[in-house]
């Protein structure tokens, strides 16, 4: 569906072209809904990488690249090795060196995610060129004959939850349960696409 189809189809079959559904409205919930899908299940459309993160001898941080929502994976790619991430209190324990194990500058070995930025650990001692996988939100719906970023066949998902957010807001409780009930039924029957090839290789007949 465009995200005209989708509008036309949350406000005239499933919202009953309530007055106070405005277009606003139905506009911010299914951006909402689209972006609350993305962060919750994996979609390769938004999938991303990016090189142009590079090291400066002794920076201790560095901020995410402007594609990425959150970070997945860092890969060194001057090094040849992926970077483990580890969390804040681990980097506060060892960033000085204190530990055996992890000097206080050097190649990193591992990374921490804090404050929006990206903090290498040992803090680099040269430049080296950095591949960070992630993921993006999806573009921002707007009523228009463009289709979303998530897949064609979540779209009828991204209307149904949006209609209840909508209902349970204006308050008709009991037909905003009912589309939310029918909403997340259709997610739970759904395989991310990721899956599909193992689902099939176990489907198929073995001699």
């Amino acid at each position: 569906m465009t995200t005209a189809e989708m509008d036309d189809l949350l406000f005239n079959t499933y919202l009953g072209a309530r007055p106070d559904a405005t277009a606003t409205i139905r506009t911010l919930f299914l951006n909402q809904q689209q972006n609350d899908l993305a962060v919750a299940f994996f979609f390769d459309e938004l999938e991303t990488f990016s090189t142009t993160l590079v090291t400066v001898d002794g920076t201790q941080s560095y901020v995410y690249p402007a594609s990425e929502y959150y970070v997945q994976t860092i890969r060194d790619l001057t090094n040849g090795h992926a970077l483990a991430e580890r969390d804040w209190m681990w980097y506060n324990q060892h960033d000085q060196g204190q530990d055996e194990d992890v000097l206080a500058t050097g190649i990193p070995l591992f990374y921490v995610i804090h404050e929006g930025k990206i903090f290498p650990s040992p803090v680099p001692n040269d430049a080296y060129t950095y591949r960070v996988a992630g993921a993006r939100l999806p573009l921002q719906m707007v009523v228009d004959g463009q289709a979303p970023t998530i897949p064609a066949d979540w779209h009828i998902i991204i209307v149904l939850l949006a209609a209840a957010d909508i209902l349970f807001a204006l308050g008709n409780d009991v037909r905003a349960q009912s589309l939310k009930n029918e909403g997340l039924a259709k997610i739970s029957a759904k395989q991310e696409k990721r899956t599909y090839p193992r689902l099939k290789q176990k489907g198929q007949v073995q001699p």
